[in-house]
């Protein structure tokens, strides 16, 4: 279960990780020094608790796009620039839901 789990959520992010080099180069580096300073084969654990952090790096990454479209949104006056900015919020809320199984709660554009 878990290792099919993690086939999926890793199946799904490499392609995302092609375009943000940064979090390659930390996701890199996490699994280098687990296998580094472990053993030789890093153990299930080892491999979840990476999995782990790749999520979390690509769910803040997530959510810093979603507050740069919602501030976008929210100090646009075009109409035709608000509907763009309100879909790619919505791209953004699906990507979100999907990583973490939850909604992220915007600032409203008062707040903004």
């Amino acid at each position: 279960m878990v290792d099919k789990l993690f086939g999926l959520f890793l199946g799904g992010i490499v392609s995302e990780l092609k375009s943000h080099p940064w979090t390659t180069l930390s996701a890199a580096f996490a699994l280098g020094g687990v296998v580094y300073f472990g053993n030789v084969h890093a153990s299930a654990d080892d491999m979840k608790a990476v999995a782990i952090q790749i999520r979390d790096i690509r769910a803040a990454q997530i959510e810093d796009k979603l507050l740069n479209a919602r501030e976008r949104y929210c100090h646009s006056e075009d109409e035709q620039q608000q509907r763009y900015f309100r879909q790619l919020v919505s791209d953004y809320q699906q990507q979100y839901r999907t990583l973490m199984g939850e909604h992220y709660v915007l600032p409203s554009c008062a707040e903004v």
